[in-house]
């Protein structure tokens, strides 16, 4: 298989994803609401994704995120640290544009980036006596910024129990109206 029939792939790959990642957590978020629906997908970071690694071997992030921007899907993409702190920034995705865009349909701030849980998930692996705490991800009209934050698993208890109450008062106001 050539490397354009790979790229090609790839981008086909990503849509499928993204469309079976937002459709599930959209429908979700329906009953959970979107604080409910983040207690959920950070979950996933620590339990689920940990296994998906098991083929990048022992890539740096940084060539991770540079061979995905090779498929044309994503441009720009930067991972910033400060301390037990991450800033995950995608400057262009295929996704984001236009009046049938996904970006569209979404709030400023709203469900995590399914690129961001990849690379929350990849911070997590690299530190297994700590948990990965994502925060909700500011859409753009072009991409997304996402906040992450390497805890203790104390701390990640703590950031979780504030999200479970957060997702009922959600759920009481959204009933009320």
């Amino acid at each position: 298989m050539s490397s354009e029939e790979q790229i090609k792939l790839m981008r086909e790959l990503a849509c499928m994803l993204h469309a079976a990642f937002f459709g599930t957590l959209y429908k979700l978020r329906k009953e959970r609401g979107l604080f409910g629906v983040w207690e959920h997908a950070t979950e996933g970071i620590s339990y689920i994704l940990a296994g998906y690694f098991t083929p990048l071997g022992d890539a740096k992030i940084e060539d991770v995120l540079l061979d995905l921007e090779k498929t044309g899907v994503y441009q720009d993409l930067k991972l910033k640290r400060d301390g037990n702190k991450f800033t995950f920034k995608v400057g262009k995705c295929s996704f984001a544009g236009g009046e049938e865009g996904v970006h569209k349909q979404l709030s400023l701030l709203d469900m995590p980036c399914p690129l961001a849980l990849f690379v929350g998930g990849y911070i997590a692996r690299k530190n297994p006596s700590k948990r990965i705490y994502a925060y909700p991800t500011v859409y753009t009209e072009e991409g997304n910024i996402t906040e992450m934050e390497l805890l203790t698993p104390q701390e990640y208890e703590q950031k979780k129990r504030e999200l479970v109450e957060m997702a009922k008062i959600e759920k009481e106001t959204i009933e009320k109206a």
